[in-house]
């Protein structure tokens, strides 16, 4: 098993060095959505990431928001980068559509880290690699708060591509009660003060 994942990690390091040059776009109309990812940064160039085409599948926006049957696929030689608009923290979802069903011949797998953009630092979640083995899997991680979430091709080399995902999804980090309150209370005496002077 651990050759396995030797053999994994090295295919995605290669992966990311070979990310760095490619002909990067981002996708999606930001900001926030129940935690869901509102944007995607891809190669857009679907040979060089060893994306298909058919079905909408190199369509990013097709990863973005809640499930509903559309995908993006994950090339054999890309990362795909996901944002929330909101900072993050465990557990997270991603839910998979395989095109024509799922198999067991047909397994597919992706490492996914999550990470902060600032610093370009990430970190493996505690379950990766995740498989197609289920609609939807869950998975936790470490730490955080996190900015984005990274997946990675990992295993099989397939003539049509990768992991297929149909939606992202985040525990946002909460506002603290006390924040309300005191957004509240900086309200109040703004009001107050604005009579005062009238």
């Amino acid at each position: 098993m651990k050759s396995v994942f030797a053999a994994g990690a090295a295919l995605a390091a290669l992966t990311l060095a070979g990310a760095a040059g490619a002909a990067t776009v981002t996708v999606g109309p930001g900001g926030y959505n129940d935690g869901y990812a509102t944007q995607v940064t891809y190669n857009s160039n679907n040979v060089e990431a060893g994306r298909g085409t058919a079905d909408g599948r190199a369509d990013g926006n097709n990863a973005l928001g809640a499930a509903d049957g559309k995908f993006f696929e994950i090339g054999n030689f890309d990362e795909v980068i996901f944002t929330f608009g909101t900072l993050f923290t465990s557990p997270g979802s991603v839910t998979e559509v395989t095109f024509g069903g799922r198999t067991t011949t047909w397994i597919e797998q992706v490492m996914v880290y999550v990470g902060n953009l600032s610093t370009n630092t990430w970190v493996a979640v505690n379950e990766a690699p995740i498989s197609n083995a289920l609609p939807t899997t869950s998975f936790t991680f470490d730490a955080g708060p996190f900015d984005a979430m990274k997946f990675v091709h990992f295993g099989n080399i397939r003539a049509s591509g990768s992991f297929d995902i149909d939606s992202v999804r985040v525990a946002p980090v909460p506002l603290p009660a006390a924040g309300l309150l005191l957004v509240g209370a900086l309200g109040g005496m703004s009001l107050l003060r604005r009579k005062q002077r009238a």
